[in-house]
C-alpha cells in the first residue's frame, strides 16, 4: 500500500515538474529575441488583406462643375482598412466627402480620412460618401476612363480605373 502511495507521489511530482519546464520554456521562447530564422508576422496575412474596389465611376457634370466619384471599398481584412485619400492626373484636387443632413438640410462634409472596418463592404454613393474632383486637366466628357489613385495606410498606392458617366449614372451612348 505505502508503496503505491510512493509511486502515485512520485507521479504528480514528475507531472508537475514537466509542466513548470513547459512553462519555463514557452516563456524563454516569449521573450528571446527573433533572429532571421524564426520571423513571424506581427500582424496575420489576411489582417492586412488589400481592400477590393468595384463599381468605379464618376458623375460627370458639364462646364467647370465639380465631379463626383463613387466605388465599393471591401475590406476582406481582419482589420479596419482606412482610406486616406485620393489624387489622380486628371484632376488638380482629389477629395473625400460625406452627404449628411443637419437642420432639414443636405450639407456635404470633408473627410480627413475613411475607416473602413474589417469584414465590412463600403459603397459611395450619391447621398454618402464619394471622392470630390475638381479642377480637371483636359476636357473630360462621359465614355472616358480616368485613372484615381486611392491611398491607404500601411498598403501600397492603388490606382483604380473609373468610368466617366452622365449626370443621371447612365453610361454614354
Amino acid at each position: 500500500m505505502r508503496s503505491e502511495q510512493n509511486r502515485s507521489t512520485r507521479r504528480h511530482a514528475l507531472a508537475a515538474g514537466l509542466g513548470v519546464s513547459a512553462l519555463v520554456l514557452c516563456a524563454s521562447a516569449a521573450v528571446a529575441k527573433p533572429d532571421a530564422t524564426n520571423l513571424a508576422p506581427a500582424v496575420p496575412p489576411s489582417a492586412v488583406a488589400t481592400p477590393q474596389v468595384t463599381e468605379a465611376w464618376i458623375r460627370w457634370l458639364p462646364g467647370d462643375l465639380p465631379a463626383a466619384a463613387y466605388l465599393t471599398v471591401t475590406n476582406p481584412g481582419a482589420t479596419p482598412a482606412m482610406l486616406l485619400g485620393a489624387s489622380s492626373a486628371d484632376y488638380g484636387d482629389v477629395s473625400l466627402h460625406r452627404n449628411e443632413m443637419h437642420a432639414g438640410s443636405m450639407q456635404m462634409l470633408g473627410l480627413d480620412r475613411l475607416v473602413i472596418p474589417a469584414h465590412t463592404t463600403l459603397r459611395f454613393e450619391l447621398s454618402g460618401y464619394h471622392l470630390m474632383l475638381m479642377r480637371a486637366a483636359r476636357p473630360i466628357k462621359p465614355g472616358d476612363r480616368v485613372t484615381i489613385t486611392l491611398r491607404f495606410a500601411d498598403l501600397p498606392p492603388m490606382p483604380v480605373l473609373f468610368e466617366v458617366r452622365k449626370p443621371d449614372g447612365s453610361r454614354a451612348d
